[in-house]
């Protein structure tokens, strides 16, 4: 090969001789064979979100610092990735793609309501990376703004079944939660509106970690395996006890589960609205 050929394998010996390749912790290279299983997935989901009348939004990978903490909580703003540009301001990479849907939808007042959209593209975290975890990962997005019918949840639902179906999948399970319920755990533990983001982030841990560490890191927080302090929301022994009646509630039979929540937030106000 010519070695005056960019790209020549003198080239890559003298690259390689001044400069170590490696990946930063958490990110991954994807090889021809992945990256075209990526793309065929992609492929068939669009097809799918843009069957049902969705439309695609490319926003960029970087948005100004404040609008990115400005809407999650302490852990969200902790695993954004600060960066800099040339001017000196302050601007993060997105760590998903809602928080820039809801900067497009208050910066272009003139988009038409309901306004249905999907994006597809990766995202970042400065989450602490570990077995199936990266800080580099593909996010599907698809939302519907200005509806206020519980039919616009209702398709998402049904948008993600036909993509799961059309990638070949038969056996899955869909879960949803109901921000109505949320909100009266909320006021049944008797904590603020403030504290939802970080309450409702460590009860997704459940399943992960265990009803032990998740009671931890309601309260004073622990030390994890690898010797890092996973600090703790500060929430009384009561609260928790609130919190883990409510996460009890479990039964094949949905009306099992109604009533089981009825019993539990009876004393709340607008319980029975």
């Amino acid at each position: 090969m010519d070695p005056g050929v960019k790209g020549s394998i003198p080239f890559f010996g003298i690259y390689m001789n001044l400069v170590q390749p490696r990946l930063s912790r958490g990110l991954r290279d994807l090889l021809p064979e992945d990256t075209l299983a990526r793309q065929h997935m992609i492929d068939v989901v669009r097809r799918v979100y843009e069957r049902y009348g969705f439309v695609p939004v490319t926003t960029p990978a970087v948005e100004y610092l404040d609008v990115l903490s400005g809407s999650g909580g302490q852990e969200i703003q902790q695993s954004i990735f600060v960066v800099q540009n040339p001017e000196k301001e302050q601007l993060g990479l997105r760590f998903d793609h809602t928080v820039p849907l809801a900067r497009v939808i208050a910066q272009y007042k003139e988009l038409p309501k309901p306004f249905r959209r999907y994006t597809i593209g990766p995202v970042w975290r400065a989450d602490k990376p570990g077995p199936g975890r990266f800080r580099e990962f593909m996010q599907f997005d698809i939302d519907s703004v200005g509806i206020a019918s519980e039919l616009a949840d209702t398709e998402i639902i049904c948008v993600i079944c036909d993509s799961m179906e059309a990638l070949g999948i038969s056996r899955y399970q869909v879960r949803f939660s109901s921000r109505r319920v949320l909100n009266l755990l909320l006021a049944y533990a008797s904590l603020t509106p403030e504290r939802a983001a970080d309450v409702f982030r460590v009860i997704d841990k459940l399943e992960k970690i265990g009803r032990a560490k998740v009671r931890m890191e309601m309260t004073s927080g622990y030390i994890d395996e690898s010797g890092d302090k996973i600090p703790g929301l500060g929430l009384s022994a009561e609260q928790v006890e609130q919190i883990e009646r409510f996460l009890a509630i479990q039964s094949p039979r949905r009306m099992d589960v109604v009533q089981h929540l009825h019993a539990t937030f009876c004393s709340v106000p607008g319980a029975d609205d």
